[in-house]
């Protein structure tokens, strides 16, 4: 590598966690966990070569802190029970062997759940959603408009929303709280919440998505972890 990198390669931290070196591997999808939420031995062994090959820091895939609620896509990494606990713990013994750190994606999809959609599970959201024209339909190729039907669900009218209450925002809160407590029981580096790309999170700061600026979806802190 040429020296005006070099810095990249040297230590460095955030916040309290060290790292070997500077590289990054980000969240990507992978469709590597098994269709009930585990992890599998593909998945495993699919992170631990990264870490392997000099990586300093993993983001885990986005994972489902309130699996299978809220799932993004199909086998998507589950964490709302202790029963993902070992398969994730091999994963960050098998990666913590090579050197590298591991940190898990927590994620509620919110609004744009495949998963949740194609099951028909009512999905929630902080305020109504706002109902929009579109004329995509008209353009679509017949494989394409197979899978855009697919993707409307069960019943084919596609995805239904509920508005959720005080009473359900806190449920979700602690569901977070619990996923995160599980990430750390496994061994896990630390978490990344996805506030970002129109999921649950970000419904709630946007203003757009959520124009009732009193709800507010407040996550518990560390020391309620």
């Amino acid at each position: 590598m040429s020296h005006r990198y070099g810095h990249l390669l040297s230590p460095g931290k955030i916040g309290a966690l060290q790292l070997r070196n500077r590289i990054v591997m980000a969240a990507m999808g992978t469709n590597f966990a098994a269709e009930d939420g585990h992890t599998t031995e593909r998945l495993i062994s699919y992170y631990e070569a990264r870490a392997k090959g000099g990586s300093g820091l993993i983001v885990l895939e986005t994972s489902a802190a309130l699996w299978p609620r809220g799932a993004s896509m199909p086998n998507t990494i589950g964490f709302s029970n202790d029963v993902f606990i070992p398969g994730l713990s091999e994963l960050t013994r098998r990666v913590h062997q090579h050197g590298a750190r591991i940190i898990a994606q927590l994620n509620h999809s919110g609004s744009i759940s495949q998963a949740d959609t194609i099951a028909g599970r009512p999905i929630p959201v902080p305020s109504a959603v706002k109902k929009s024209r579109s004329d995509m339909v008209r353009v679509l190729t017949n494989d394409e408009l197979q899978s855009f039907i697919k993707g409307a669900g069960a019943d084919g009218v596609g995805p239904q929303y509920y508005e959720m209450t005080p009473e359900q925002i806190a449920e979700t809160s602690q569901g977070f709280a619990s996923a995160a407590a599980r990430a750390r029981q496994a061994g896990f580096d630390g978490i990344e919440l996805h506030a970002g790309h129109g999921y649950l999170l970000a419904n709630f700061l946007s203003p757009y998505t959520n124009p009732v600026s009193y709800t507010h979806l407040t996550l518990p802190t560390n020391r309620e972890v």
